[in-house]
């Protein structure tokens, strides 16, 4: 997906775990969060946004399939951020997405090759499930991408539209 600049402050909850952190892009289907610890793949966080002159209060729900690190000065690998997948997010969320896709690429034509699919996946032994939208070449590469960025613990049940 194409990603836009986002640049506001956050506050990432992992349980009661909570912690600090800077939105630095997001799209439709996630975001990229700076922040000062690492949390592990897989896990479910709940990202809150506080209200601001240009931002309406809002709260996200995502699982991490990325994680960032850098080298630094002392040689060893600091933490920088972690990718996030949207799980389920406010009508707000997507509406900024929108906004500032416009505000930055007026002119971008979307990728022909790419369409977008509605997949169902769950957590392996559980009965709730989740419905994530995909940009792919095909209803396999969209299952295929999910797979990969949700890691063992989650399972493809269906691809529900194209």
């Amino acid at each position: 997906m194409t990603r836009v600049e986002g640049g506001f402050p956050c506050e990432l909850r992992t349980g009661r775990k909570r912690q600090k952190g800077t939105v630095t892009n997001l799209a439709s289907d996630g975001l990229f969060v700076e922040t000062p610890r690492s949390i592990p793949h897989g896990t479910e966080v709940v990202v809150h946004v506080p209200e601001s002159d240009r931002l309406p209060e809002m709260t996200v729900r995502a699982i991490v399939v990325r994680q960032r690190l850098l080298p630094n000065r002392s040689s060893k690998l600091k933490h920088d951020g972690v990718g996030l997948r949207i799980l389920q997010a406010p009508n707000a969320y997507y509406a900024l997405v929108e906004r500032e896709m416009k505000a930055s690429e007026p002119d971008a034509a979307p990728d022909p090759a790419l369409r977008r699919f509605r997949v169902k996946v769950a957590e392996r032994e559980s009965t709730v499930f989740r419905v994530l939208t995909v940009m792919a070449s095909s209803p396999e590469a969209a299952c295929e991408e999910l797979k990969h960025e949700l890691g063992p613990g989650w399972q493809v049940l269906d691809v529900l539209s194209s």
